[in-house]
């Protein structure tokens, strides 16, 4: 790997890594936004087409995805769909009270909608062991293109374990989870975040169903 490759390849996984740990650390999405991600002017050419992205072609600003099946966005709606951009300059980004009826109406769009309605659904509790491994474990390739931009690129990938609880119920569960990150711009901000969770046990813990995968008692 030549200097250029290797700098590039630790710029992608320090950019990432400070990330995750500001995630954990539950930083204002609003500062999450502008300190790691693409600005909202920076345009991403994508030929993103899963069954979970809400479009394809180009776009302006930073992207964000957690996949899961559509029907479970009816209880975890930031489920099934690709956020988009950022909300207006003065628009406010706390909604009436975050209630899912009128998310569901009108569907939001914007990343910072993404961790409005995360907040509202689900708390990320405290765990003894990091919610992230270490920096060694950040998995980077930086010939990886997957948004087809051609003046940067890259994809940095990790594994990460979490304990949540459904703020409407109070049921509590463990899962592990992956991350893809993508479509980084010369700084290495990060254009694309995805991220593969444990849909199911959120949509029973959000229903309070019984079977819900529950977190063990140490």
């Amino acid at each position: 790997m030549n200097t250029h490759a290797q700098a590039r390849k630790e710029l992608l996984r320090a950019k990432v890594v400070d990330f995750c740990a500001a995630f954990v650390e539950q930083r204002q999405p609003t500062q999450l936004l502008d300190d790691f991600f693409v600005s909202r002017s920076h345009k991403l050419s994508t030929t993103d087409a899963t069954p979970n992205a809400s479009g394809s072609g180009s776009g302006s600003g930073p992207m964000i995805t957690e996949h899961g099946p559509a029907w479970a966005a009816a209880r975890l709606p930031f489920l099934g769909q690709t956020f988009r951009g950022r909300r207006p300059d003065g628009d406010s980004d706390a909604g009436s009270d975050g209630d899912r009826t009128s998310a569901s109406t009108n569907p939001p769009r914007t990343c910072d909608d993404y961790f409005r309605l995360l907040q509202h659904t689900l708390a990320l509790l405290p765990t003894e062991e990091p919610g992230f491994p270490a920096p060694e474990h950040f998995a980077v390739d930086v010939d990886a293109d997957a948004e087809t931009v051609p003046t940067s690129g890259g994809v940095v990938t990790v594994v990460a374990r979490g304990k949540f609880q459904s703020k409407r119920t109070g049921i509590q569960w463990t899962e592990r989870s992956s991350h893809r990150f993508s479509a980084f711009d010369d700084q290495g901000r990060i254009g694309h975040w995805e991220i593969w969770a444990d849909p199911l046990s959120a949509w029973m813990a959000e229903g309070g169903e019984d079977g819900t995968m529950r977190d063990e008692k140490k």
